[in-house]
């Protein structure tokens, strides 16, 4: 599958494990190609990919949604500057335990704290 790392970002700390999944899909070679992004953890888009057909996107997006990323043009139609999908780190950990810490003391609100 053809890539090309974009020179003007720095590449995402995984790219390896990025790279590696890219690597296993396989091409058929018919159809029409499309443009996959990924982004760093900037928000800078870094790399993309060229599947050279519909099997093989598909198959990308699965593998890089495998790897704990998100398509961010998941529920639009269409492309976006011209990429039929741009993958990016879902929202940090901590917002989520932020998220989880906020329910936990609105359920535990009223409830006496222990002491001693």
């Amino acid at each position: 599958m053809q890539t090309q790392l974009l020179p003007e970002a720095e590449p995402f700390r995984f790219d390896e494990r990025i790279l590696a999944a890219a690597e296993a899909v396989r091409e058929y070679g018919y159809g029409h190609p499309c443009l996959v992004a990924i982004r760093n953890e900037r928000g800078q888009i870094y790399r993309q990919f060229m599947p050279s057909d519909p099997a093989a996107f598909m198959a990308l997006c699965e593998a890089l949604d495998d790897l704990g990323l998100s398509d961010e043009l998941e529920d639009e139609e269409g492309t976006r500057d011209g990429y039929a999908a741009i993958f990016r780190t879902p929202e940090r950990r901590e917002a989520g335990r932020s998220r989880l810490g906020n329910r936990v003391r609105r359920v535990l609100k009223g409830v006496p704290e222990r002491r001693g």
